[in-house]
């Protein structure tokens, strides 16, 4: 550990020095601005050392706070960038998108992630009806499985068919289903 320390002394009289210090940069300004050496004898430097000390902080400041300030401005941009454009008939009406009404055959379903992080699935029984169902199992809270017309818990068997009802196992109560409409061509939940 001590030869690591000792290695590493020239970078650090580098880095810590005049050669890249913003503060010996500073102070050099401020000197130059007073009319004072750069260099000189420790008694020239103490007389105004106390001036130079406060101007410095001064500037050290403000050069930190505007860069801040700049961070804070160009960071919101990007993020105020990122953001989907939506209008507001949109997101008052409508939930999340979940898929393209196209995009799902009759007969077949999709898994998707509700709002509240939990796995689901849309399911379009006929050309005209889509269906959405928590893909949790209401037994223990197994994740469910799409198999066919239905649904299965692949834990304890439990079965459930195209709408949410239980059909077999020990699961007594039906699938959680959340809501979904047609808008435009999409599904979304309402």
């Amino acid at each position: 550990m001590k030869m690591m320390r000792r290695a590493l002394l020239p970078l650090r009289a580098f880095l810590g020095g005049t050669v890249l210090s913003l503060t010996a940069w500073l102070q050099a300004r401020v000197r130059h601005k007073l009319g004072l050496p750069t260099r000189g004898t420790p008694d020239e430097r103490t007389a105004v050392q106390d001036d130079i000390k406060r101007r410095t902080a001064l500037r050290g400041g403000l050069i930190a706070a505007a860069t801040t300030a700049v961070g804070v401005a160009a960071g919101s941009a990007l993020a105020l960038a990122r953001r989907p454009v939506t209008s507001p008939r949109d997101s008052a009406s409508t939930g999340p998108v979940i898929a393209a009404a196209a995009d799902i055959a009759a007969g077949s379903a999709k898994p998707f992630t509700a709002p509240n992080g939990a796995p689901a699935y849309l399911l379009r029984p006929t050309p005209d009806t889509f269906l959405a169902f928590n893909a949790t199992c209401t037994h223990q809270g197994c994740p469910i499985s799409y198999v066919g017309p239905g649904f299965r818990c692949p834990c304890h068997g439990s079965t459930f068919d195209e709408n949410g009802q239980v059909t077999g196992g020990p699961a007594r109560a039906s699938l959680i289903e959340i809501p979904v409409k047609v808008i435009d061509g999409q599904i979304t939940i309402a």
